[in-house]
């Protein structure tokens, strides 16, 4: 009697796997399906980043060149500011200048003290109508940087040795809190109107704003930002 319930027991399970298998199979397909689908998604995702910061790149630099008429001695910056376990810093998100030199990156991590930069964080704005000219006095040059926080270690690396700058802080969409600065800058003393400017940046600081506020879920950890060298 043992052996013969021991093969209907194996008959049964051998019938039971067999069963299984096509399941299995299905899920196993269902599952590949679910993957492709996944990274399908994630490959959309990455190219709508990617469009969008194209397209935030293209306003700031139709801001520059079309509203302000920006030539190659000008520049404008847009600085995204976090605190950071060793202090606050800034992280450059956005810049454009018709000249290719001054379009270069750069470094993109700043500490938020010193400069026209750090001024217009603490203060609101910051206006420097005219430093002394590198090109005939490169030595008051930098004593006029270092006046503004600039050590030479810093101004001496500098592509763009500007003469002129004017920096104004941009608040959350609610009005409530900075979150960067608007920075412009040139090459030329006295470019700027601080009250033109301050005009067409209530406009701008609002696109900007809504932007970093659309990528909140894409932001670097602070910690990870500390590990640049801030």
């Amino acid at each position: 009697m043992s052996w013969a319930v021991s093969i209907i027991a194996l008959c049964l399970g051998t019938f039971g796997s067999w069963r299984a298998v096509p399941r299995l199979g299905r899920l196993k397909a269902q599952l590949l399906e679910s993957e492709n689908r996944a990274a399908e998604l994630n490959r959309e995702l990455q190219q709508e980043k990617a469009d969008y910061i194209d397209a935030f790149q293209s306003n700031l630099a139709a801001f520059a060149s079309h509203t302000l008429g920006f030539t190659d001695r000008d520049r404008i910056s847009v600085f995204r500011h976090y605190d950071a376990p060793k202090g606050g810093v800034f992280v450059r998100i956005g810049r454009f200048s018709m000249n290719h030199e001054y379009n270069k990156p750069g470094r993109s991590v700043y500490p938020d003290v010193g400069g026209c930069l750090g001024l217009a964080w603490k203060d609101g704005t910051c206006f420097i109508p005219a430093l002394s000219d590198p090109e005939t006095d490169h030595r008051q040059w930098v004593q006029d940087m270092l006046r503004y926080g600039i050590p030479e270690q810093v101004s001496s690396t500098l592509t763009m040795k500007s003469r002129s700058y004017f920096g104004i802080a941009i608040a959350d969409p609610k009005g409530t809190a900075r979150i960067a600065v608007l920075l412009y800058e040139s090459i030329d003393p006295n470019r700027f109107d601080p009250e033109a400017l301050t005009h067409y940046s209530e406009f701008q600081g609002k696109t900007i704003a809504q932007f970093i506020e659309s990528k909140k879920l894409e932001e670097p950890n602070p910690i990870e930002i500390a590990k640049e060298g801030w």
